[in-house]
């Protein structure tokens, strides 16, 4: 079995056992290269002669034959009595003559070493969930011990935490003689289809305090824009009593109570309770019940707007609203907040976006700290704005990020919003087009530049692979502004693709094609950028080459020619083509010429058609080598300096090392591109020709054997030529 130190992996075995078989190494030398014992590169190199590649793999160490294992008519029948009978170990060994540690054995091979298995029971979960907020509220008790001065047993241990119980218990004692310090009671009512919660800390939990907390409860949700029609409680004294039915009554909702000894009808309010125990009650140490309690909101408040909830598909509950909290935002808005939006309504000056820095929202908003936003100040601040018909980018309820005083903020106004109200909630495919955005935005800016027409087809095929409304346009449009000044890292880019699926990933690769190729030629640069994002999709590098030559070659326009027909009697219905407007831009590279151009003098450059002179004479030597029949090998036509030449490192033979998948004049090519991580086309060139190989071919062969070792090609880009040094040191281990 493989071990941290172990020699061989699969893969090196796999190496080993080549060299063996098929180019007939002697097995000491195969076995002193790779560090092992010869008689460890015989059984590698034997197993590859019987089982291929699959026999590289390690074998189980179980053993063929078990002469000492129970017969099977044995075995079926401590398994019969055991589900017939329910017997244990001891009782199925009396009966059926094994030891009673081989029938223990017996029941946990086959999975019948505990009862429960035996009597449970297949059922289906139903889960609901109602369709607006209101629908239903669940209402249930958390009982909590208070934490006596000094801090509980929990974090100080039994015998600490009695000594403050007894310190802080006072006369009351329990019958057993304890110091009583007495509970907690957080009264829950928590929304169904939102899962808002809202909760408060009282000594009891008697009708008339649960009473009041319903209806403080249903004001709380009202001033939220939910209105409440039922509630979900348990069979519980306070929620049975005449107090609460009088209270459900009044307040116009129907009241519903679980099966008795069935919480999980009221299983939502549960895992909120269990939830809360885990993050805030028993997060921590607590020196008093006082502490934990004051505690309490900020907890609340993190729970009900910031932190993601699994069963609503990762948004916090408040996202599910549609109207903001009234507590948070007043209707009337003071003086520095007037102030804020009169500012933002003349950066707009009625422009659809407008790029602004950060520090000037940071400076006009009361921020905790003078230089910076936290997470819950930009929400509000996106909160308020949206409230206003102005929407904001980066938005940290979309998955942004709190804005950096060094960097800027978009202003855009929302469409079909108005003063009060919300758009409505961002789609699932908003989440697919903001990544897409963000990976055509990295090819596009690749070159430097960022055309019209690369935008324009970046929007464009968003628009038709997607379903978005107006709202999330507007919202991806100043997305964009942000994304074109500073575009994300290919870390950035990993992660977040990583939640595509592979309808998706197709979709990102054409788009990618389609931003490259919008301004009518693909730069060296994007072909690298889409290469490298095509490997962080999981494609294969060289399918991003051979889709980017077929994207180059469709935009090509075809030259205009004119209609033709055959000699002979004219036709009546052929019609000669009109002659094509001097006005109007030449269609194509090769568009005919109007006639003072044609009559125009030609000037030739006599240096451009020397050196197409030289270039032909020396791919016509390289390929009078190639195709010659006789065993004489001629002169090689191209003579490299020694300033021009690489120098091509060799073993003690002065030959050098032959790579696995490669041939001689292949591996002394790559050994060579160690010398220098970029190399110009002319000097490449040269190299190719001093080991007899077509630069373009040369390029191919090590990219393939370079991808199916590391996944990754080793040369990149056309010119220059850029070394891919990761793929190139896995390739010469």
């Amino acid at each position: 079995m493989l071990h941290a130190n172990a020699a061989l992996t699969p893969r090196q075995r796999l190496r080993l056992a080549k060299l063996v078989v098929e180019e007939d190494w002697p097995k000491v030398r195969a076995a002193e290269f790779f560090g092992v014992a010869w008689k460890t590169a015989d059984r590698w190199a034997e197993r590859y002669r019987l089982l291929g590649k699959a026999g590289m793999v390690d074998r189980s160490s179980r053993p063929h034959t078990s002469p000492g294992k129970t017969d099977a008519a044995r075995t079926k029948r401590i398994v019969s009595l055991r589900l017939r009978k329910r017997w244990g170990a001891v009782r199925l060994a009396a009966e059926t003559g094994v030891a009673p540690s081989t029938a223990g054995a017996v029941l946990r091979r086959c999975g019948l070493s505990r009862l429960s298995r035996l009597e449970r029971r297949e059922r289906q979960v139903v889960r609901y969930e109602h369709a607006a907020p209101g629908d239903l509220l669940h209402a249930d008790v958390k009982k909590l011990g208070n934490i006596p001065a000094g801090g509980g047993w929990r974090f100080l241990g039994r015998e600490r935490g009695n000594v403050n119980r007894h310190l802080d218990g006072g006369r009351a004692r329990s019958r057993h003689h304890d110091p009583l310090i007495g509970h907690g009671f957080i009264h829950v009512i928590l929304d169904d289809h939102s899962r808002l919660a809202y909760a408060e800390i009282h000594d009891d939990e008697l009708g008339i305090t649960a009473t009041a907390v319903l209806r403080r409860a249903v004001a709380w949700f009202a001033d939220r824009g939910v209105i409440t029609r039922r509630v979900l409680t348990d069979n519980g004294g306070c929620y049975r009593s005449r107090h609460w039915a009088t209270a459900c009554a009044e307040l116009g909702i129907t009241p519903k109570r679980t099966r008795p000894y069935r919480p999980q009808t009221n299983g939502k309010v549960e895992r909120f309770n269990r939830t809360m125990t885990s993050e805030w009650a028993f997060v921590e140490m607590f020196t008093s019940e006082a502490d934990r309690r004051a505690a309490f909101p900020a907890w609340l408040h993190a729970y009900n707007h910031h932190r993601p909830h699994t069963g609503i598909g990762g948004h916090p509950p408040i996202s599910r609203l549609t109207n903001l909290p009234g507590q948070y935002i007043n209707v009337a808005p003071d003086q520095s907040t007037q102030e804020l939006l009169n500012w933002v309504h003349g950066a707009l000056c009625d422009a659809p976006r407008r790029r602004v820095p950060a520090v000037e929202v940071i400076s006009r908003w009361p921020a905790s700290r003078p230089d910076r936003l936290n997470k819950a100040e930009t929400d509000l601040l996106a909160t308020l704005l949206e409230r206003q018909g102005v929407g904001i980018e980066p938005d940290v309820r979309y998955g942004g990020t709190p804005p950096a005083p060094h960097g800027d903020i978009v202003l855009f106004t929302l469409p079909n919003a108005t003063a009060g109200g919300l758009p409505a909630e961002l789609s699932p495919d908003y989440g697919c087009a903001l990544v897409l955005l963000q990976l055509a935005a990295a090819v596009a800016a690749a070159d430097g530049s960022v055309a019209d027409t690369e935008i324009t087809a970046m929007l464009d095929h968003l628009s038709r692979g997607l379903s978005l409304n107006v709202t999330e346009h507007a919202r991806l449009h100043a997305h964009l502004e942000l994304v074109m000044r500073r575009p994300p890292t290919p870390a950035a880019l990993r992660k977040r693709t990583a939640a595509l699926d592979d309808t998706q990933r197709q979709q990102a690769a054409d788009l990618l094609l389609a931003v490259a190729a919008a301004d009518g030629m693909i730069s060296p640069a994007e072909t690298n950028q889409i290469s490298r994002l095509f490997t962080i999709l999981g494609f294969e590098a060289t399918d991003a080459y051979a889709q980017i030559h077929a994207a180059a070659t469709a935009r090509r326009v075809p030259d205009p020619m004119s209609a033709a027909r055959t000699a002979g009697p004219v036709a009546l219905d052929f019609a000669l083509p009109a002659r094509p407007d001097s006005s109007a831009a030449p269609r194509g590279r090769h568009a005919a010429p109007d006639a003072l151009d044609a009559v125009a003098a030609v000037t030739l450059d006599p240096e451009v058609l020397a050196r197409t002179r030289r270039d032909s004479e020396h791919v016509a030597a390289l390929l009078a080598d190639i195709f010659l029949d006789t065993v004489d090998e001629p002169e090689s036509t191209t003579t490299l300096t020694p300033a021009a030449t690489p120098t091509i490192h060799a073993n003690g033979t002065g030959v050098a090392n032959v790579l696995a998948g490669l041939d001689a004049p292949h591996s002394h090519l790559l050994h060579a591109l160690t010398e220098q991580a970029v190399w110009d086309r002319a000097t490449f060139l040269r190299l190719c020709s001093s080991q007899r190989l077509l630069p373009d071919g040369a390029i191919d062969t090590l990219n393939e054997a370079a991808v199916e070792a590391t996944g990754e090609p080793v040369c990149e880009g056309h010119d220059p030529i850029e070394i891919n040094s990761f793929a190139l040191e896995e390739m010469l281990r």
